[in-house]
């Protein structure tokens, strides 16, 4: 048996306990797309992937991709940590966006990158696929341009808002309450938008014969939307309530 220190020396024929001990989010992402690793740990990754018909260099280059991001949540289930209620409001700005956008346009590249893919292969026989694809277009545009204008504006006006302190010009306020409106406009187009997407893939279902390709598509889908709820909520209750209170 191959000697297995790293991730990066990890290959079809490491067992899949070589892939769960040197790899720290290995287990659950096996988990999230329909295997468990204690029932196959002495088995290759290439036994595995042949039996259940999945491709396993797709399988190891996700695994391997998705390694370095750690769960960042702390323990009280969010991405806030305890002294969230100490920060002052630029400190919130940078905290989402370390915490959050790079996490979020990760797993939106994912999807777009994957989707196409998996709807050319399985859309003829799957009619999910077609309205997926034609859904999660109009979500994907409305979510990048969100995202630019909270990192290019919004949070920018916020740090100029914080640093004034009690010396505010009328503009600054001006345009910090047009940017909460529109903040709050995407917000509810892209819960709406994330609703039809859960109605339609029935909360991220699996076909039973799925491929892993599918089952990768499907699970990086359903962290999109988790992950977009999680920043919307947050967003409202750290940042917009605060700053409406401060303006009214």
């Amino acid at each position: 048996m191959n000697t297995v220190k790293t991730v990066y020396q990890l290959n079809a024929q490491a067992t899949i306990g070589q892939i769960v001990s040197v790899c720290n989010s290995a287990e659950g992402l096996l988990h999230s797309i329909g295997l468990k690793p204690e029932n196959h740990l002495d088995k290759t990754l290439r036994q595995v992937c042949t039996e259940l018909k999945w491709n396993e260099e797709e399988v190891l280059k996700w695994i391997k991709k998705k390694n370095h991001v750690l769960d960042d949540k702390f323990e009280n289930g969010t991405k806030l940590p305890e002294q969230i209620k100490d920060f002052g409001l630029a400190e919130k700005c940078a905290h989402f966006y370390a915490t959050y956008h790079d996490t979020t346009f990760e797993l939106l590249n994912d999807v777009k990158e994957i989707l196409p893919r998996v709807y050319k292969v399985h859309g003829i026989q799957d009619h999910m696929l077609k309205i997926l694809d034609q859904e999660f277009k109009p979500f994907s545009n409305r979510l990048t341009l969100h995202l630019k204008f909270q990192r290019n504006r919004f949070f920018r006006q916020i740090q100029k808002f914080d640093s004034a302190k009690n010396e505010v010009s009328d503009g600054v306020i001006q345009g910090l309450k047009k940017s909460i409106d529109i903040i709050r406009e995407d917000q509810t187009e892209l819960n709406k938008r994330m609703g039809k997407i859960e109605t339609v893939t029935h909360h991220f279902e699996l076909p039973e014969h799925a491929c892993s390709t599918y089952r990768i598509m499907m699970k990086s889908l359903e962290s999109l939307v988790k992950e977009v709820k999680e920043l919307n909520r947050d967003i409202e209750e750290e940042l917009i309530q605060p700053i409406s209170e401060k303006l009214n």
